[in-house]
């Protein structure tokens, strides 16, 4: 399971399709359709300052994807900062 304070448990979750994942879906679209950014380029400017996390991992290249890979119990976590958190879960 996930590592860090608290359990996913409660956190806003928004799906995506199996086929977003293996494509490989950026990370700063993954971040604005969570609702955690209000865009892709606020994202970016995020991974600059060390500011996001997949599965509580951060994220340092503005070119990074989740994919399948990424999969935890069939689902993502993402992090920005200490406080705001979402789960990226497959539907599809």
């Amino acid at each position: 399971a996930f590592t860090g304070a608290g359990s996913t448990q409660g956190l806003p979750a928004f799906g995506v399709t199996r086929g977003e994942l293996d494509a490989g879906l950026r990370v700063a679209a993954a971040f604005e359709r969570a609702g955690l950014v209000a865009s892709r380029g606020e994202a970016k400017r995020h991974i600059a300052a060390g500011a996001l996390r997949v599965n509580d991992r951060p994220v340092t290249e503005e070119t990074a994807t989740i994919t399948a890979a990424d999969l935890v119990d069939g689902a993502v976590k993402l992090s920005l900062g200490k406080k705001k958190h979402a789960l990226l879960r497959v539907g599809g």
